[in-house]
């Protein structure tokens, strides 16, 4: 399992080895470890290690044509699990938005099948060091959306506002220090309220229209927070 394999590069490290073969080196550990896994290889080659990974990219993607589909229920590979999913048509606009802020684009109508396990969106996409894909919207560029930080700031955008043809996506939700990216909310209209739930229990309701609408920022604040809490569902 994962023990085993941590222990096992801590092996070849102490071991300094002139070449290290990883086969799968992130395939039983969690998001978290296998990043710094990968950054530990990066290191040792920096050093002069030769180092050989074979791995698999767990930031995948896949289509499923029809209305209903259980997203949850289709197969999954080894290691890999339903992260979300988003129905809509394919000539819409699908955003997809990293887990640092900034917004992605891939044709909806070019998706492999859901029959498969998905292809790796590394190769369609530069999404940097330690980032990956964390929500994704799906719809025409007039959709509005409401994004927002657990740090308890957020705006109104659109699709439009997203929308980018760089592999490396763009700035969009400035994140404080230590916040996340919320799961975006769609289709709010301006006389919609929103309710965010602190981790400290504290709830509170505002209307959608004290939000400014933005294209890109940090945007108003939603909620005063003390200390260390933070949004934790809205």
């Amino acid at each position: 399992g994962g023990e085993r394999q941590r222990a096992a590069v801590a092996r070849a490290v102490i071991m300094s080895p002139e070449v290290v073969l990883a086969d799968e080196p992130t395939g039983n550990v969690d998001w978290e470890m296998s990043l710094r896994l990968l950054r530990l290889f990066t290191e040792l080659n920096r050093m002069g290690k030769t180092i050989l990974v074979v791995t698999h990219d767990m930031n995948l993607i896949r289509a499923a044509k029809g209305h209903g589909i259980d997203a949850e229920g289709l197969s999954y590979r080894a290691g890999d699990s339903y992260l979300c999913s988003v129905e809509g048509r394919s000539n819409q606009q699908l955003i997809l938005m990293g887990s640092q802020g900034r917004s992605y684009q891939v044709p909806a109508h070019g998706l492999p099948s859901a029959r498969g396990n998905g292809e790796p969106l590394s190769g369609r996409l530069d999404l940097g060091d330690g980032a990956r894909i964390v929500s994704l919207m799906l719809g025409e560029s007039a959709d509005r959306y409401v994004l927002a930080s657990s740090a308890g700031y957020g705006f109104v955008t659109t699709l439009g506002d997203l929308s980018t043809r760089q592999r490396a996506g763009k700035a969009v939700v400035t994140l404080p220090e230590g916040s996340t990216l919320l799961p975006p909310l769609a289709n709010l209209s301006e006389h919609d309220r929103v309710a965010v739930v602190t981790a400290e229990g504290r709830l509170l309701l505002f209307p959608v229209s004290d939000l400014p609408q933005l294209a890109k920022g940090k945007g108003n604040k939603l909620v005063t927070l003390r200390g260390e809490d933070r949004i934790t569902a809205w």
